[in-house]
């Protein structure tokens, strides 16, 4: 009985050596974590920055330049999302509304908003393939959940506001082609039109006997081609035209096609409490605990041998 109260004592001694080396090894690596990795928040909102289709426009748009002697068209319908990111990204873009959120936050410098700021294409995984979206992902991260809040309304109201003058700027070009493009288009109706009154004129094809006489053929050959070329050049120009229209409807609406389909929100838990950014802190308090513990057992076992 002396024998199993003495082993008793000395295992409860190893026990309070292990406790107390792991408390304090794991104590040590809480603070030196809590000091290295804070605690931190993250929100996002996704920016749809172009329309779902924009196909028929292209179309028009391509229609015009394989019309002979008019101007290749430039690529106004698509975004080069790319070069889209990086003027999100850019201090010129960042400035306005960074001196929005100086009016809560003077201190806030251009350098924590850029470190903050996280802006992707997001990408959609089918069948094993990831296919890219119109879809920008921008996220903000910082150590205090209301400022972060904050800045992305602030940084969402900016955006919206530059995809409307982007949008603008972006119609004044199409105008601009499609109104240096109509002279051209006019002046091969014109033209196509000229050429085929004067065939008809120069071999009388109007009349019914000279347009069944087989001694013409390569005249009403060219009579026939003539007159598809100008239907097609016809039906274009109207196209133009409408295309035209359209783009003054859409100039005086003045709505920006940028829309925001995920509002700025930091996530939450199921009993609504905020939801802190993941970081390294997790993995290294497990490593501290596992350490305080391995210190634990090797300093009973130097003891024991002493």
């Amino acid at each position: 009985m002396h024998l199993f109260l003495r082993r008793l004592r000395t295992l409860k001694g190893k026990v309070l050596v292990v406790i107390s080396i792991t408390s304090a090894v794991s104590l040590a690596t809480h603070i030196g974590v809590k000091q290295a990795f804070p605690l931190t928040y993250r929100g996002d909102m996704k920016l749809l920055v172009e329309p779902i289709t924009t196909e028929a426009k292209t179309v028009q748009i391509e229609t015009i330049s394989s019309v002979p002697e008019s101007v290749p068209s430039q690529d106004y319908s698509h975004v080069d999302y790319a070069t889209q990111i990086e003027v999100l990204q850019s201090p010129l873009l960042l400035a306005p509304i960074l001196e929005e959120i100086r009016t809560q936050y003077p201190t806030f410098s251009l350098e924590e908003f850029k470190k903050g700021l996280t802006i992707q294409r997001l990408h959609r995984e089918q069948q094993q393939v990831s296919s890219p979206t119109k879809i920008i992902d921008v996220r903000f991260q910082g150590k205090d959940p209301e400022q972060v809040q904050f800045i992305l309304d602030k940084t969402a109201k900016g955006y919206i506001e530059y995809g409307i003058q982007a949008q603008k700027a972006n119609l004044a070009k199409k105008m601009q082609f499609v109104d240096t493009q109509l002279p051209r288009l006019q002046k091969r109706v014109d033209m196509l039109r000229s050429r085929r009154q004067e065939l008809q004129e120069r071999y009388n094809l109007n009349a019914p006997n000279v347009q069944q006489s087989p001694q013409f053929p390569a005249i009403a050959r060219e009579n026939d081609e003539l007159q598809q070329q100008l239907k097609i050049a016809n039906q274009t120009f109207e196209q133009v035209l409408t295309l035209r229209e359209q783009l003054q409807l859409e100039a005086a609406q003045n709505n920006g096609s940028w829309q925001i389909i995920s509002p700025p929100k930091i996530p939450r838990d199921a009993t609504g409490n905020l939801i802190p950014a993941p970081n390294p802190s997790t993995v290294m308090m497990f490593g501290g605990i596992v350490l305080g513990l391995s210190l634990g057992a090797g300093t009973t076992v130097l003891l024991e041998r002493r």
